[in-house]
């Protein structure tokens, strides 16, 4: 037993020596950024966020029912899925360190945490989630499920799902949505 913890210690502080250097490199973010280095500064942070996130996925303890039916088959191997789309999670972060000139530490590791999510889906609701995911169409995770029919089931008791909602400033929430912001507070207060 005491391996295995010493084990899970040391792969605590990886994850936490991981954020720490994603944090130096990225608080230093330009404020002044024109569109198109938004998304090569995001999409240069999400894949240090999913390569984190591959090696130390959070799971929230949901998978969707037809994932669950399709486990009695013997050859199934359930789909990880992300919340937030990769490109989503690397500009939001860019957003906030926009909106406040910089980034702090406590902030930086919950936004990562809240990427790092991850739950059970079978490949194709998988691959119907992608065209909700696109940049252009993409508003809250809930509106892609919802849009495809798909149900995710709590597996485990302590299930437990953070948005970023729950912990992000309004004011970087208004930032990053814009003038769609009123329509995807609507669908956050539904939940």
């Amino acid at each position: 037993m005491a391996v295995s913890k010493t084990r899970e210690q040391k792969k605590e502080q990886a994850r936490k020596r991981h954020i720490k250097c994603l944090h130096q490199l990225y608080q230093n973010v330009p404020d002044e950024l024109s569109i198109e280095e938004i998304k090569t500064y995001g999409r240069c942070l999400a894949t240090d966020i999913f390569d984190l996130s591959a090696r130390h996925p959070i799971f929230t303890g949901h998978e969707s029912k037809a994932s669950i039916k399709r486990r009695k088959k013997k050859d199934y191997k359930p789909t990880q899925e992300h919340f937030y789309p990769r490109q989503f999670a690397g500009e939001f972060v860019i957003h906030h360190i926009q909106v406040y000139g910089d980034i702090r530490l406590p902030y930086f590791t919950r936004y990562i945490d809240i990427f790092r999510q991850v739950h059970y889906v079978t490949k194709e609701e998988n691959q119907k989630l992608r065209y909700w995911q696109m940049p252009n169409r993409f508003t809250v995770p809930e509106y892609g499920y919802d849009q495809e029919g798909i149900e995710l089931v709590k597996v485990l008791d302590n299930a437990a799902i953070t948005h970023l909602d729950d912990v992000a400033p309004e004011k970087v929430l208004r930032h990053v949505y814009g003038n769609r912001y009123d329509e995807v507070n609507k669908y956050m207060l539904t939940r």
